[in-house]
């Protein structure tokens, strides 16, 4: 349990913000490998982005919106998060979300949703601003939602947001009728990221495994 105290005292030093951070994360379930990594990147930014980044972290405000964040730790799969994708363009970005989603659903007709999704193109409602992409699809014989996640080693510019290029995808798979539940999914992905410390410490996670662990860590803190 992180003392509520601690939002309001500043570090001392760059020490005790690295100190503040990796207890935060490792009560968060994080493994300890991954805690040294994160911390180890943001120390590079000094004392003064120590504090604004571990505050940031900790302080509740911004996260309270996030009422649906639950939602998100219950689709996360390890098998389907990629944290360093070189796919360049939309469509081997599709063509590997597709790929991946055969690999964990057997005997799951993806084509027509492979195809809604090319058709779809980049379209402006898909992306929600702060480099997110969150391409959705629903597929009749889905019986559950599945989520999978790209980040791109090199983000993705696109036509109507020239200054805002995605580095981010989330795509999300879900059944026919649930409309409620689908929205619910994407609000929350929104939320997630709107907060400026959870995309500096997923933007610095490259490996895979360690990206998926700090997606769990960031749920597990709203």
């Amino acid at each position: 349990m992180i003392d509520p105290e601690m939002n309001t005292r500043p570090p001392a030093d760059a020490a005790e913000a690295v100190q503040r951070l990796s207890e935060a994360l490792l009560s968060a379930g994080v493994s300890p490998t991954t805690v040294e990594r994160l911390a180890s990147l943001v120390e590079s930014e000094g004392a003064e982005g120590f504090e604004l980044r571990v505050e940031e972290c900790l302080d509740p405000v911004p996260l309270q919106p996030i009422i649906t964040g639950r939602t998100l730790g219950s689709i996360l799969d390890p098998d389907l998060v990629v944290g360093n994708l070189g796919a360049a363009s939309w469509p081997p970005i599709v063509s590997e979300a597709i790929r991946l989603l055969r690999r964990k659903v057997n005997c799951l007709e993806l084509e027509e949703a492979k195809q809604s999704l090319l058709r779809g193109g980049l379209r402006p409602s898909w992306f929600p601003g702060n480099g997110l992409g969150i391409p959705h699809v629903q597929v009749k014989t889905l019986d559950s939602p599945r989520l999978i996640v790209f980040r791109l080693r090199s983000p993705l510019h696109v036509a109507e947001r020239a200054d805002d290029p995605i580095r981010f995808f989330f795509f999300l798979f879900d059944g026919m009728g649930h409309p409620e539940r689908h929205a619910a999914l994407q609000q929350a992905i929104s939320h997630l990221m709107d907060s400026n410390a959870n995309r500096g410490l997923l933007h610095a996670t490259t490996d895979s495994w360690a990206l998926y662990q700090t997606l769990k860590a960031l749920e597990d803190l709203l």
